[in-house]
């Protein structure tokens, strides 16, 4: 989940949805203001820079799900900092990927 708000922040932006299963069931959150503040905690704790992030509460189905939206950083690269590493995140095709050499040298070049 962490590395996804890197990609969106390196890139155009986006939304995460929690409470919806892999199949597009309605699941909801039971705890949907403590994940939500979970979510907040690891964003601050893993990407550095910290991005640009709003969450929203909504009801379905008599279920709470949690939406986060990632803005495309102004600040990029946006780094994701887990499992023993450092790395930059991007998009390619429906993937997310570790950030080459190229990559990087984009993101950095389109913070100035």
């Amino acid at each position: 989940m962490v590395k996804s708000v890197s990609v969106f922040s390196n890139t155009v932006g986006g939304i995460l949805i929690f409470g919806v299963s892999d199949n597009d069931e309605m699941i909801g959150l039971n705890q949907v203001k403590e994940d939500s503040e979970f979510i907040s905690q690891k964003i601050k704790e893993r990407i550095d820079p910290i991005p640009q992030i709003n969450m929203y509460i909504k009801q379905v189905d008599g279920k709470n799900i949690l939406l986060v939206e990632v803005a495309s950083g102004e600040e990029t690269p946006y780094y994701y900092y887990g499992d023993s590493v450092m790395e930059a995140y991007v998009r390619l095709g429906n993937e997310s990927i570790v950030a080459d050499a190229r990559e990087l040298k984009r993101l950095v070049l389109r913070d100035k």
